[in-house]
């Protein structure tokens, strides 16, 4: 072989690998466009082997062109010009290929001219940036035109390799100016360069890389100063602080400065840098000033400690005004008892009657602003003794059988078997707080009836507890529910029923009296004891209030009277006529826990029936009210109870 044909092949075959890197380099700027716009789902993999598949029979074609003659049909030397060039003339598939190139180029010009005009909506920021990417774009489209028209001045000069020359350099120039020289300093220029917060930035040697001018002032140097500096030599003002964060990567909280002077707060973000690999590169520091924030809130907490001040020395004055106010209402109200048991006349009696029943009301109203005034003034405290829950329970209803004898009501209760028989606790203020609650369901009920349930559910001993703690003793959660058939609570009303002076509405305190204070104190009593209140209830058909205490059981003596066991008791009848089901229900629970056997009925009609079949009874309870209600109807039961 020789020297000539060595060259002859070699040219040949870098020529065919010129060729198909010209033929791939359609496909490749299409996908280069659909990655940089974002257009990642278009690049499946059989639409890249659809763009390959042209490139490739273009390549077969040019490596067998001198069998067939489809790329160019023939290449001579001109030498009549003062250089030799070279006339090709093409063959079918080389135009087919050119049609095939400026088809992705046009494509992919018109996806990435889209993309500019729908992301960059900032024309004058980046319209350098769109008209390098369109000179780089049709730079080497246009060079390509003219040489394969040949209507260039060099017909035979291929300016294809020059023009991708130009669309190098206006690429480069396009995207990485605008991206790395143009886009982040006009970032840093208008938001940190402006920003009030003091922003360092550090490398991972904790040298000072960046500054911004509110951190130029707060460390009192230029930037140009401590560039390449640490941040122990660029601020050694504050070196215990840096040394106190010197090793730490993030961190947030707000630390105390000195200033000019001065002292001031700063809120400290300590956040770590990386790069795009995850690697650590450095820190940024960003130090906001929140002295003014910091001197409103201390202003606050001041104004607020004030105000309490003012509430308790007000509250203070109060409870001790009623305490005095309350000493001499007291020896009113006890000579006018003593008066009353003179010899009067009946105009006289009629008076000191008066008195006394107007004493009595203030005294309730100095009683409520007392306990209301103490325990705003945080200083109402409370006892923790043993007492009897029972007792109690039956003590409140006492003060208000009377009246609610004299309205017709039903008054009952119901405790719960689970419940402890005596507990820890404030006896005085538990009664308290059920007379307020049995008052007013009383006061605002006109018929049917009052039921007040208590219920038991043992606690673990890890409870908080409003007293001491008794070692060894189990601890309950007493729930209390009282039931009334009254006016009701509107929705509005309920809203304002535990504020302090509040009522329902207007027309509730002229037509039935009262302070609007019960309540109030009934709940904070019950906080107090561990526990809450809160209502349910329905305009015209009733309401039922409930609140809950938190209490440890207590050694008690049993009653015997109270035992489950009643051996005399067992297997005897009992009749109960009642024409309420509650009580029914009541003395028909307690006489089955003694072992007897209840017959419940709601009239007397009832009752004789059994009776005329042969029951025998041991023993029978009736309503003492029945008869006022039924005598009008001539009810049996009226004869039953004469019999």
């Amino acid at each position: 072989m020789t020297l000539g044909s060595i060259s002859s092949s070699t040219v040949i075959f870098w020529d065919n690998i010129t060729w198909l890197g010209t033929v791939l380099m359609p496909a490749a700027w299409l996908i280069f466009v659909l990655q940089y716009t974002e257009r990642k789902q278009w690049l499946a993999f059989p639409r890249v082997l659809l763009l390959a598949i042209e490139p490739l029979i273009t390549t077969i074609f040019v490596w067998t062109n001198a069998q067939f003659g489809l790329i160019t049909t023939s290449m001579q030397l001109d030498r009549h010009a003062g250089f030799s060039a070279q006339i090709v003339t093409y063959g079918f598939w080389f135009w087919v290929n050119v049609a095939y190139s400026y088809l992705l180029i046009l494509l992919g010009a018109f996806v990435l001219g889209w993309f500019i005009r729908k992301r960059m909506q900032r024309a004058t920021l980046y319209r350098g940036q769109v008209v390098g990417l369109v000179i780089a774009i049709f730079a080497p489209w246009i060079a390509s035109a003219i040489t394969v028209l040949g209507v260039g001045p060099f017909p035979t000069l291929d300016l294809t390799p020059i023009s991708f020359t130009i669309t190098g350099l206006a690429l480069a120039w396009s995207i990485f100016r605008y991206q790395r020289i143009d886009l982040v300093p006009i970032a840093r220029n208008i938001v940190v360069e402006s920003m009030s917060d003091a922003v360092i930035v550090m490398d991972a040697h904790h040298r000072m890389t960046d500054l911004n001018p509110a951190a130029e002032r707060l460390i009192g140097r230029k930037l140009s100063e401590v560039m390449g500096l640490t941040s122990l030599e660029a601020a050694p003002t504050f070196a215990d602080l840096i040394r106190r964060y010197y090793n730490l990567s993030a961190a947030h909280e707000e630390l105390p400065l000195t200033v000019d002077g001065e002292l001031r707060y700063f809120d400290l973000r300590l956040s770590p840098l990386s790069d795009q690999r995850g690697t650590p590169t450095g820190r940024l520091v960003v130090l906001r000033d929140v002295t003014e924030r910091k001197v409103a809130m201390q202003a606050m907490e001041q104004a607020k400690a004030a105000a309490e001040a003012a509430n308790e020395a007000k509250s203070a004055f109060l409870a001790m005004m009623s305490h005095e106010i309350r000493t001499p209402m007291n020896a009113i109200i006890g000579m006018t008892g003593l008066l009353l048991d003179t010899q009067l006349t009946q105009e006289q009696n009629d008076y000191a009657e008066t008195i006394r029943t107007s004493s009595d009301a203030l005294l309730t109203i100095i009683n409520d602003i007392l306990d209301f005034s103490k325990i705003e003034a945080g200083k109402m405290e409370l006892e923790h003794q043993p007492f009897d829950l029972r007792e109690c329970v039956e003590s409140a209803l006492d003060l208000l059988a009377s009246r609610a004898t004299e309205k017709g009501l039903d008054l009952a209760y119901l405790l719960d078997e689970q419940a402890p028989t005596a507990i820890y606790g404030d006896v005085t203020r538990l009664r308290q707080i059920l007379v307020n609650l049995l008052s007013n369901a009383v006061k605002f009920t006109e018929k049917g009836e009052v039921v007040l349930s208590i219920a038991a559910k043992r606690k673990n001993n890890n409870m908080v507890l409003s007293g001491p703690v008794h070692e060894g003793l189990p601890a309950y959660e007493l729930s209390f529910a009282l039931r009334d058939t009254g006016i009701g609570i509107s929705e509005e009303g309920k809203a304002r029923l535990f504020q302090a002076f509040s009522q329902v509405d207007a027309s509730t305190t002229r037509r039935y009296g009262g302070t609007g204070l019960g309540l109030t104190i009934s709940k904070r009593l019950t906080e107090l004891m561990g526990g809450t209140m809160w209502v349910e209830s329905e305009p015209g058909v009733g309401s039922t209030f409930y609140f809950t205490i938190l209490a440890q059981e207590a050694p008690a003596s049993p009653l015997p009277y109270l035992d489950a066991t009643q051996p005399y008791l067992v297997g005897k009848r009992m009749l109960i006529v009642d024409d309420n089901a509650t009580n029914r229900s009541i003395l028909a629970l307690q006489a089955q826990s003694w072992g007897m056997l209840p017959y419940a009925y709601a009239s007397g009609a009832e009752a004789l029936l059994q009776i005329q079949a042969g029951i025998a009874f041991d023993v029978a309870i009736l309503d003492g009210f029945y008869p006022a209600r039924r005598a009008a109807n001539m009810d049996p039961i009226v004869a039953l109870r004469t019999d």
